[in-house]
């Protein structure tokens, strides 16, 4: 009789005492591919130890990400078991690992307190993967991604392909929260929805908080670009304004030479940066003005009172009494 083979998924034989690798920058999800650099002694050990074995590695973020104890105190609870594919050791002593990961998993007892630390764990099923809701919340986060990642540069066509080709919600709310730019708390967070729908429902939120972010940078962005092009059409105006004055003849009429007198007045002076805008305007308004208008005069009146403050530092005088008795005998 023939012996049949059957091919076990990694979930199914997955170890339940799992060497574990704190994590100093953000949680990672299942279902992702990525590199690691492994720099300090303990977290290399760690890596060795598990290489030994099965090649698992329980990935837990640390609470506070300056705390260089890695302690059991310090860690999460909840985190994600990866298989390490490859590992390429560095010219500086630390290692660069290849890892991916796979499910979730709980901490269920810690078999050791110092050193490279080992744990007891059992995995999560995820639950509510299923049903109408579910299926109209992918459809929603595929379609709201779509439209942040099209106005944002940092998102890749990679990334892009990668969160159309996921078939599991769970997944695609875990691809999504792991690129999202949101505090690593929040991220843990997402980790720890057992729930699907649950899950969905806040990267949904993560999302919709972004494109308000994404509306205000533009907003911003759009007043920016509309001072910088009416500084610029001002520019053109005044350069021909002034060639026109060159073919006619009168470049170097009085006005031009008051315009010259004040400017270099002004720039003289210590003025604060409200009171040179104001300034500065005032001498765009007088260069551009027909000197026979009657504003004219009220416009270099104002700038001739404004030149006679007191803006600078009063000069020190002396007050000495011998000296002054001297020049009153």
């Amino acid at each position: 009789m023939q012996e049949q083979h059957h091919i076990i998924p990694a979930d199914k034989i997955l170890p339940y005492k799992l060497m574990i690798l704190p994590l100093a920058g953000n949680p990672i999800f299942p279902g992702i591919f990525t590199p690691l650099v492994i720099e300090s002694e303990q977290d290399i050990r760690t890596v060795n130890q598990s290489l030994e074995g099965d090649n698992f590695i329980g990935l837990i973020l640390q609470k506070d990400s300056g705390d260089e104890d890695d302690s059991q105190d310090t860690l999460y609870q909840i985190g994600t078991v990866a298989k390490i594919v490859k590992k390429i050791n560095l010219p500086d002593g630390g290692l660069n690992i290849f890892i991916s990961t796979i499910k979730r998993f709980r901490v269920v007892k810690y078999l050791s307190s110092t050193g490279p630390l080992a744990a007891a764990v059992e995995y999560l099923e995820e639950t509510d993967y299923d049903g109408i809701e579910v299926r109209a919340l992918t459809r929603s986060l595929i379609t709201e991604m779509k439209q942040v990642s099209k106005n944002n540069p940092l998102f890749t066509e990679e990334m892009r392909l990668n969160m159309v080709n996921i078939d599991q919600p769970g997944r695609i709310a875990d691809f999504i929260a792991s690129i999202m730019n949101v505090d690593k708390q929040e991220q843990q967070r997402v980790l720890e929805m057992i729930s699907v729908q649950e899950r969905m429902e806040q990267v949904l939120v993560f999302i919709k908080k972004e494109q308000e972010l994404m509306k205000i940078q533009q907003k911003i962005q759009k007043r920016i670009n509309e001072k910088i092009e009416k500084n610029q059409r001002e520019y053109f105006l005044r350069e021909e304004l002034k060639a026109i004055q060159q073919e006619l003849g009168i470049a170097g009429d009085a006005k031009s030479s008051d315009y010259q007198r004040y400017k270099e007045l002004f720039d003289s002076l210590h003025l604060n940066e409200e009171a040179r805008e104001q300034v500065e305007k005032e001498l765009e308004k007088f260069q551009l003005m027909d000197p026979n208008s009657a504003e004219f005069n009220v416009t270099r009146n104002y700038l001739e009172i404004l030149s006679a403050l007191p803006w600078n530092d009063p000069v020190t005088e002396d007050f000495e009494l011998p000296g002054a008795q001297k020049i009153l005998d």
